[in-house]
């Protein structure tokens, strides 16, 4: 997990296995195929993110809050970590296992 600063600064918490390059993209070299799961952190708190989904969709906008949130799928309720994006327009919860890269803009 990236810890404390955000950008290309890898710092004295960076921990092996993560990496950021000059672009500030967060990638995670032991999960060359998933990015999401270590680039959200506490770090990123009000900044302006660039995020891709699994999906190939892009939502772009600040980091408000990141914690627990339900998810219902089918007619159970499951708890999820996931990241709350606001823009002008909206609120979005992006759930942490749909991110393939975080990009600080």
């Amino acid at each position: 997990m990236i810890k404390g600063g955000v950008g290309p600064s890898r710092g004295p918490e960076h921990v092996k296995g993560d990496s950021s390059n000059s672009t500030g993209v967060f990638n995670n070299s032991l999960k060359p195929k998933r990015y999401g799961d270590d680039a959200l952190n506490k770090g990123l708190l009000g900044r302006r993110l660039r995020i891709t989904l699994i999906n190939g969709q892009t939502i772009e906008g600040i980091l408000s809050n990141l914690g627990m949130y339900d998810l219902s799928v089918t007619q159970k309720v499951q708890e999820k970590f996931g990241a709350l994006i606001r823009d002008s327009e909206k609120t979005i919860i992006v759930m942490k296992a749909g991110i393939l890269t975080v990009e600080v803009v």
